[in-house]
């Protein structure tokens, strides 16, 4: 069941009981073979704590989530990432139009005097 999941394990069960062959060969071979006929790769192992087994995620529709942002069409998938792109964007040009800062104080002084 942790490696196919409830639905295809009752789906095998049924199989193997109508081909009057209840073992549990019999099941893991119907669900090799459907997933085999699905082009599945094999399960992964994976150890899941007991402590998390009760509970069930369940599926939601990807799509209800694009009804949070209407303007998104065919744009940037995240909006964040392009107002970053634009504080950028606005950062350089600040600092190709900023004059270049003197590099001590001491710069600083003598250039003041030189215009006086």
């Amino acid at each position: 069941m942790d490696d196919y999941g409830r639905d295809e394990l009752h789906s095998a069960l049924d199989e193997a009981l109508k081909q009057q062959s209840p073992y549990p060969q019999t099941v893991q071979q119907i669900l090799e073979r459907r997933r085999d006929e699905k082009r599945q790769p094999p399960p992964l192992a994976v150890a899941v704590p007991d402590k998390v087994k009760p509970y069930c995620v369940k599926a939601v529709n990807l799509a209800d989530y694009d009804q949070l942002n209407p303007s998104h069409e065919d744009g940037p998938v995240n909006d964040s990432e392009t107002e970053q792109d634009k504080d950028k964007e606005k950062k350089k040009k600040k600092a190709q139009k900023k004059e270049p800062e003197p590099e001590n104080a001491i710069t600083a002084i003598t250039k003041e005097e030189n215009h006086d």
